[in-house]
């Protein structure tokens, strides 16, 4: 059975809740067994679930965000070889190079909300006269 039979607003709906999980989309693909292709598919043919998609995306960028405090702040536990590690276990090392991680993704992905900004400011006055007059006198001592 072709992937593209199996949509359904259920299965749109799962989609966009694990988008705005911060669920990346070829996992949540992988996890339905479709296509990642298939999605782009059907939302370059449904405006209205591209917009939700979208939406989704940006608040899933936003628990993205959330998750870099908890990494950094050691609140979440995590796993090795099925063992719980406590906290005073955890390497520091790994949980920065997991935040680095995830601020480089979120520039990436929406670089208004969370690239780094640069402002370049401009004072006094710089008009075509003032550079006109500056060339001639440079041509002039010449």
């Amino acid at each position: 059975m072709p992937a593209h039979s199996k949509r359904s607003q259920a299965l749109d709906d799962r989609i966009c809740e694990r988008l705005a999980d911060g669920i990346p989309l070829r996992t949540i693909c992988r996890d339905e067994k479709i296509s990642h292709v298939t999605v782009a598919t059907w939302r370059e043919q449904d405006k209205d679930f591209d917009k939700r998609c979208k939406d989704a995306r940006d608040k899933g960028f936003d628990a993205i965000a959330e998750g870099v405090i908890d990494i950094a702040d050691a609140t979440d536990d995590y796993r090795i070889d099925g063992r719980k590690v406590p906290r005073r276990e955890r390497d520091p090392q790994r949980d920065k190079l997991r935040v680095w991680t995830r601020l480089e993704l979120l520039k990436k992905w929406d670089p208004k909300r969370y690239g780094d900004l640069q402002k370049h400011e401009h004072s006094g006055k710089v008009g075509i006269e003032q550079l006109v007059t500056e060339s001639r006198k440079t041509d002039a001592a010449d």
